[in-house]
């Protein structure tokens, strides 16, 4: 498994940036894999760079799409984590099932920005 490093935000009252949005959740989607009993998980490693000009680039639409999802995505992690943690044994098809969800809410808000 690769080792996913702690994201440093500069200003932590300043919202995430299109690319912190999208790294923070590649971070939880690890964790949820973990739990889910995968060894080796399948986040690939975010280009700030390269989402951070993609993101721009895009339409105005794109953009608000990008930040819904990215908010929704947000929400369920967080409370998928929690009922996951909260259980006294692991539950590794609730985690697949996170893990499957947070996976097609990253390549959305990949695509939203690609169109």
């Amino acid at each position: 498994m690769t080792h996913q490093g702690r994201i440093e935000r500069a200003n932590v009252d300043a919202p995430a940036t299109p690319a912190e949005q999208l790294i923070e959740l590649r971070a939880v989607l690890a964790v949820v894999e973990r739990l889910a009993g995968e060894l080796e998980t399948r986040v690939r490693p975010a280009d700030s760079a390269s989402i951070a000009r993609r993101h721009q680039a895009a339409p105005g639409v794109a953009r608000r799409r990008f930040a819904a999802i990215a908010r929704d995505a947000a929400g369920y992690a967080a409370a998928g984590i929690e009922a996951l943690l909260a259980r006294a044994a692991p539950n590794p098809a609730a985690a697949r099932r996170l893990a499957l969800t947070l996976r097609r809410s990253l390549a959305d808000m990949e695509r939203s920005i690609d169109a």
